[in-house]
């Protein structure tokens, strides 16, 4: 019973650490005109605030992979944790741009070894017909924090003003830490680590199945970041107010939510995942060639919940994929590999969207949709090239 206990105290505790660094990240994003005054800065050195997060994430994403699967996912999670806090507490130590910029770069650091622990302790913890679920949940808290970040800060800082609203924001984390501490406590620190299996991770490179999914994160994760980053002029031929813009960006967002539980959960119970993926990719494309052409604010906000459902509802499904080709003892370092061509791809394919979208016309980001719906379209004779049951023999693989 105490097992069972540990085990969700500390699924629920890698859910807290998720949301609350996915909310240090874009906390500012909303409130950026403030924060300006404040520190008496360009509006740009507040967006530098939020675009290291990508940047560290690249560095640090594959040798925090690497560690995860030496050192064990729950050592990966205390560092995160530890680091995380001590960061939130130097942006709070002096109201200087530099103690906040430092603070932003340790929770940057910080998150790759929070957010790709998920694949180990979904398969250390939980029975494998349930990984894809738990996984999906992980993801789940991604989209709270997101959400959280993008509302809270507003409010907060309407009601206790700027200083009060850091110093809450430092008081959660520490509270989180504290809660995660605990956790660690009732379960201990062992793990089911292989270390006689253990290889490079240039073999993972090897894995033609994992090569497939990196290349479907890469476009997935930028087509995602491309909307929200290019989203006000995509929907300026629309004549609709900023707050309706963000209503859809976060219906968008929301739709994700609701989709990293139902896919996983369909998953869990069909035992599929490719259909799964190519359903997403089927409903996906047509609505992002749709999007130019719709002239109505309601039915706008519509088929941006249901592309987030189906476009960001079936990322965890790749998640769990990777790790059933890699096998689970290089489960951290195929997580890493996907969010790191996820991250890239986030860079990549705005700048090449927020180029083609102001050329197309009447300024509808038409040439931008087309050239997200068609790396979709190019992506799937990869996808069925995947077996659906296929559990490759590589390198990082163990019985299960």
């Amino acid at each position: 019973m105490r097992d069972k206990i540990a085990k969700w105290m500390i699924f629920f505790s890698y859910i807290l650490l998720v949301a609350l660094n996915q909310l240090l990240w874009i906390n500012f994003v909303t409130i950026s005109d403030v924060v300006s005054k404040i520190y008496n800065i360009d509006t740009f050195f507040v967006g530098l605030l939020a675009i290291v997060f990508p940047i560290v994430y690249v560095i640090v994403s594959i040798p925090s992979g690497i560690f995860i699967d030496r050192r064990g996912y729950k050592l990966s999670l205390l560092i995160g944790a530890i680091v995380m806090t001590i960061f939130t507490v130097i942006r709070d130590l002096q109201q200087s741009y530099t103690f906040l910029f430092i603070g932003q770069l340790g929770i940057a650091f910080a998150q790759p070894f929070i957010n790709n622990s998920v694949s180990k302790l979904a398969n250390e913890e939980f029975p494998e017909n349930k990984v894809p679920l738990i996984i999906g949940l992980g993801s789940l808290a991604i989209f709270i924090g997101v959400g959280a970040g993008m509302a809270l800060p507003s409010i907060m800082l309407s009601y206790m003003g700027f200083s009060s609203m850091m110093l809450w924001i430092t008081v959660s984390s520490i509270i989180i830490l504290i809660i995660f501490l605990i956790s660690l406590l009732l379960s201990g620190m062992k793990e089911n680590l292989k270390r006689e299996e253990r290889v490079k991770f240039r073999h993972l490179l090897g894995l033609r199945e994992l090569l497939i999914f990196s290349m479907v994160t890469f476009v997935g994760m930028g087509v995602f970041n491309g909307i929200l980053t290019w989203i006000q002029p995509m929907l300026s031929h629309l004549n609709i107010s900023d707050i309706d813009v963000g209503i859809d960006g976060l219906m968008f967002v929301f739709g994700g939510m609701v989709g990293s539980i139902v896919i996983p959960w369909l998953v869990t119970v069909y035992g599929k995942r490719r259909i799964f993926i190519l359903i997403a990719f089927f409903i996906s494309v047509p609505i992002l060639f749709l999007i130019p052409f719709i002239g109505n604010f309601v039915a706008m906000v519509a088929v941006t919940t249901i592309l987030g459902f189906f476009m960001l509802g079936s990322f965890p499904v790749l998640i769990d994929w990777g790790t059933i080709v890699s096998g689970i003892s290089l489960a951290g370092s195929a997580t890493s590999f996907l969010w790191f061509m996820g991250q890239i791809g986030g860079f990549i394919i705005p700048l090449l969207m927020g180029v083609l979208g102001p050329i197309s016309p009447d300024n509808t980001y038409l040439y931008a949709m087309l050239l997200s719906g068609i790396l979709f379209v190019i992506l799937v004779p990869f996808i069925l090239r995947v077996k659906e049951t296929q559990k490759m023999n590589s390198p990082g693989s163990v019985s299960q």
